[in-house]
């Protein structure tokens, strides 16, 4: 056989590979897509919320490791004796992380939803929508009050976790655009065995499950505490505002170097002794007065932190323990 012969042998068993793999990969996808689709249904239905949830489209990998839900909405309404009450709910997008597991008790698993928004539904004058009125009245929208915004973009969240028998950890994330994006990690260590057998036997058990967690209330210790805080506008507006105000009341206006030797020196005063870099007020300070546009909290753990240790130690025992930092 020919080079070129054996070259365009090669090609076309490469080729047909790709294909092959390829299009058994594409169809597991959509037979999983399918099957998760119809467990969603199934577990809706259960719970009797099928009419009130509607979607255009569900997609998962091919072992259903990860589903994606594409234009989530809710609309649910609950009769009571004052008349009905709503909640309404749309997500672009919501993707579900590690629900495929056989156990009740899901030891890790993630959820995020991506451009939330909750649809206002007014009746004289009065906002019926539920999610919509506990947003409203949420830190997010009292700091966007503060900026002199009354509506905000959609935003984004997702959450992920995962529990062991010595371990149980936590990441959080908010992206709300024109405002503020955070995200954070934390984790804590003590004796989890207990409360995963309860979760996996009887997780509707909540008598059960509060004695489990009294018990570890004294033995569990906060081990990380990692935040990052982005201005995405906040700061800049609320010093604004907070100028046009000055200026219309006939008031100095405090500029940004004030400001910023304000918190600094209260900083000092107050929190400088828990932080283990010296310039950890500096960076609070830059970062309240608009100078810096990120502030990250980092912690290096020498052991964790109980309930009990901060009792009796106060701030003391959480810079032992959690060497925190501000960068």
């Amino acid at each position: 056989m020919s080079n070129l012969s054996k070259t365009t042998l090669a090609a076309g068993v490469g080729v047909g590979v790709v294909v092959l793999v390829g299009g058994g990969w594409f169809g597991l996808s959509a037979f999983a897509s399918g099957k998760a689709e119809q467990e969603l249904k199934a577990k809706l239905a259960q719970a009797n919320l099928l009419p009130y949830v509607t979607w255009s489209a569900v997609n998962s990998s091919p072992l259903g490791g990860e589903i994606s839900i594409r234009n989530l909405k809710i609309n649910y309404t609950e009769q009571g004796w004052r008349g009905p009450t709503l909640y309404l709910m749309d997500a672009e997008r919501v993707v579900l992380n590690g629900f495929n597991a056989p156990e009740k008790a899901v030891r890790a698993a993630g959820i995020q939803l991506e451009k939330v928004s909750f649809p206002s539904m007014q009746r004289d004058q009065r906002e019926q929508n539920q999610l919509r009125s506990a947003y409203q009245d949420s830190p997010i929208m009292m700091l966007a009050y503060n900026t002199g915004r009354q509506e905000l973009p959609p935003f984004s969240v997702a959450m992920r976790w995962q529990l062991n028998e010595q371990l149980a950890g936590l990441t959080l994330s908010l992206d709300q655009p024109e405002l503020l994006s955070l995200s954070g990690t934390t984790a804590f260590s003590g004796m989890f065995g207990p409360l995963l057998q309860q979760l996996q036997s009887d997780p509707e058990n909540v008598v059960a499950l509060s004695g489990i967690l009294a018990q570890m209330a004294a033995t569990t210790g906060l081990s990380q505490l990692d935040l990052e805080l982005k201005d995405q506008g906040a700061v800049n507006r609320l010093l604004t505002l907070q100028a046009r105000y000055a200026q219309a009341n006939g008031q100095p206006n405090q500029s940004a170097n004030e400001l910023y030797a304000l918190i600094k020196g209260e900083c000092q005063s107050d929190l400088a002794a828990v932080f283990r870099n010296q310039d950890a007020c500096d960076r609070l300070a830059s970062f309240v007065s608009g100078k810096q546009k990120q502030l990250a909290l980092k912690t290096v753990t020498n052991g964790s932190l109980t309930a009990n240790d901060f009792m009796f130690g106060g701030l003391e025992q959480v810079k032992n323990r959690l060497q925190p930092e501000l960068r």
